[in-house]
């Protein structure tokens, strides 16, 4: 069986408990927090910064430009291969069905 629990007969002190925590030393130090000072950066700093970067991604691109150029024209050479390899497999093809033809016109 279960039972429901008893109701307090208190009330609650809200007021007293608002004042109570504002009198501890803890509460006094919630509101005096101080945000880290903000170091000042020279304007010669961040374009140097600025510049470093540029010529990083600068560099970055040639270096993928570079190595795009080579990939397509691996590219090129492959499907160049492929197809040389489709035209000498349909040659073949069609020299095999030519000589099966003759076989089965030869021989009845």
């Amino acid at each position: 069986m279960y039972r429901t629990p008893e109701k307090s007969s208190s009330k609650s002190n809200l007021r007293q408990i608002s004042s109570n925590t504002e009198s501890s030393p803890s509460a006094s130090f919630t509101n005096t927090r101080t945000k880290r000072k903000r170091l000042e950066e020279s304007p010669i700093d961040f374009c140097e910064f600025k510049n470093e970067i540029k010529d990083m991604l600068s560099s970055w691109m040639s270096q993928q430009n570079s190595e795009r150029i080579q990939i397509t024209s691996s590219l090129k050479t492959i499907e160049d291969s492929m197809a040389f390899m489709t035209a000498q497999f349909e040659d073949m093809r069609k020299k095999m069905e030519e000589m099966e033809c003759e076989i089965y016109q030869n021989h009845p």
